[in-house]
């Protein structure tokens, strides 16, 4: 693996439907950000939590078709 020989933080992107389905396999001690995009979870809150339960820096990326829906979006998750 990769992270055996870095020391850098990965941000590993998740491009897929329903990441909080996912989450755990993805996590693993060296993967200290994970990301999801915005419009790929019908609760961005609630999978961005999950994933800082596991101690992961949760991150979220959003498309520029959904810009302006996406910024109010993460502004009321904050």
């Amino acid at each position: 693996m990769i992270t055996e020989h870095s020391q850098i933080p990965l941000d590993v992107h998740l491009m897929i439907k329903k990441p909080e389905h996912y989450i755990k396999e993805f996590i693993t001690a060296s993967n200290s950000i994970l990301t999801i995009n915005l419009e790929a979870t019908q609760n961005p809150k609630a999978t961005l939590q999950k994933i800082k339960s596991y101690g992961a820096v949760a991150g979220i990326s959003i498309s520029p078709a959904i810009l302006m829906r996406g910024l109010w979006i993460i502004y009321m998750i904050l």
